[in-house]
C-alpha cells in the first residue's frame, strides 16, 4: 500500500502543440530549441511522413535521406538524448497534418 506519496516531475517547462499541414515539399516542422526536453510526433494523415534531424547547412528531408518514417496513424516520441536542432519534414503524398508536442524547460538564467 502506497500512502502520502508526492509526484516529483522530472521536469518543470512549457508545453507547446503544433500542427504542420502536409506537404510533398520539404519542410521545417520544428526549429532548433537548447531548451528540448521531450518531443512527440503523431503523424494525423493518409500518407508517410518522413522526419530529418537537421543542421543550418542540411536542413531539407526527402523520401530518400530521412532520420525517421512515421506511416500513417503512427506515433513518434523521441528518446534521449534529445536533438535540440531543427526537424525537416516531408510527405508522399498531401494528406493531413502532423501533430507536434514539445516540452521544453524553463530558462533559469535570468535573462
Amino acid at each position: 500500500m502506497i500512502t502520502n506519496s508526492v509526484f516529483t516531475p522530472l521536469y518543470t517547462g512549457s508545453l507547446s502543440h503544433s500542427a504542420v499541414s502536409a506537404s510533398a515539399t520539404s519542410q521545417l516542422l520544428i526549429d532548433a530549441s537548447y531548451q528540448r526536453r521531450k518531443l512527440s510526433l503523431y503523424n494525423h494523415s493518409g500518407a508517410s511522413l518522413f522526419i530529418r534531424y537537421s543542421t543550418s547547412l542540411d536542413h531539407s528531408a526527402s523520401l530518400g535521406t530521412f532520420t525517421v518514417k512515421l506511416s500513417s496513424g503512427s506515433y513518434y516520441e523521441m528518446a534521449n538524448p534529445i536533438y535540440t536542432g531543427q526537424i525537416h519534414g516531408i510527405w508522399d503524398a498531401e494528406d493531413g497534418v502532423v501533430m507536434i508536442t514539445q516540452l521544453e524547460e524553463e530558462d533559469q538564467s535570468g535573462w
